[in-house]
């Protein structure tokens, strides 16, 4: 029996009719969600990791569907920076919990023109510089599986360190051209695959912390990186972290959000505060991953 089947027959174990939604291509996600949304559907459980719930938040942010996540991918950070368990049967019984509680989402418009398009949204982190680079290397991994593919990824974009040009205009200041190794902005506090790169980010403060490691060398940053797992690399020099309620980027690296890459390098991040209802009691501090 596939794991989707498995969970379908947790989930009609626990009295729920399960429509089981197999799409070919990630791009067809968002438009079936509208779809079950027209047809009148209150409730989506995706069962993937934080990239299919990205792929999802353009048809859930501001709706009235209740969102059940089961975590099953490689990071899971949207759901650990929540506290939502990734234990499969715990998760099952969270996603049609009654449950439910509004979650802030990150807004990423782009400011190019001749890429304007509808906004883009980000569950848990938007990253560029280095972290998206290693993001971009961790995608194309077929092995090791898991988290660790991300620890590969990292030792290999250490040896080509560099720091990049970027603008940051923080709420209504004018945007300020600085060098920096990577940033990160957070709406919940992990990225990665449990990296705490954000540790003070809530989900539902109507803020975006944004954090900042100044240009370092590899030895350094090799230094600092062990620390982001439990949130202690703020003490770093290199690193610093603004809280706000809207950010300008303006640059040459490309955006990625959960994972994902946006194909921009220029927007304006804002909060959509309490745009996604999600099923589960949320409970950072009392999270156990297994």
């Amino acid at each position: 029996m596939t794991r989707a089947r498995r969970i379908v027959g947790q989930l009609a174990d626990l009295g729920w009719t399960v429509d089981l939604m197999r799409l070919s291509d990630p791009s067809e996600v968002a438009g079936s969600i509208e779809q079950l949304r027209k047809s009148g559907v209150r409730r989506i459980v995706v069962a993937g990791g934080d990239g299919m719930v990205h792929l999802a938040l353009p048809a859930l942010v501001d709706s009235e569907v209740v969102t059940g996540v089961i975590a099953i991918g490689t990071g899971n950070d949207f759901c650990r920076g929540l506290g939502l368990s990734t234990n499969t049967r715990i998760a099952i019984a969270n996603s049609v919990s009654d449950t439910v509680s509004p979650v802030d989402v990150l807004e990423l418009q782009s400011l190019s023109r001749e890429r304007a398009r509808s906004p883009m949204f980000a569950a848990s982190v938007a990253t560029l510089g280095f972290s998206g680079r290693v993001n971009e290397t961790a995608n194309g991994l077929k092995f090791p599986r898991g988290t660790s593919r991300y620890t590969v990824a990292t030792l290999q974009q250490l040896r080509s360190l560099e720091p990049v040009e970027v603008g940051l205009g923080f709420d209504d200041e004018p945007v300020r051209s600085r060098p920096i190794t990577f940033m990160a902005i957070g709406n919940t506090p992990y990225f990665g695959g449990g990296m705490k790169i954000c540790p003070d980010a809530r989900h539902d403060d109507g803020l975006m912390d944004v954090v900042v490691v100044e240009p370092v060398g590899a030895i350094t940053l090799g230094r600092v990186l062990p620390l982001v797992f439990a949130g202690k690399h703020l003490g770093n020099k290199a690193v610093s972290v603004r809280r706000c309620r809207s950010l300008t980027i303006e640059g040459t690296e490309q955006l990625w959000a959960d994972g994902e890459p946006l194909g921009v390098n220029s927007a304006r991040v804002s909060v959509r505060s309490g745009a996604l209802r999600v099923a589960g009691t949320l409970d950072r501090a009392a999270a156990q991953y297994p």
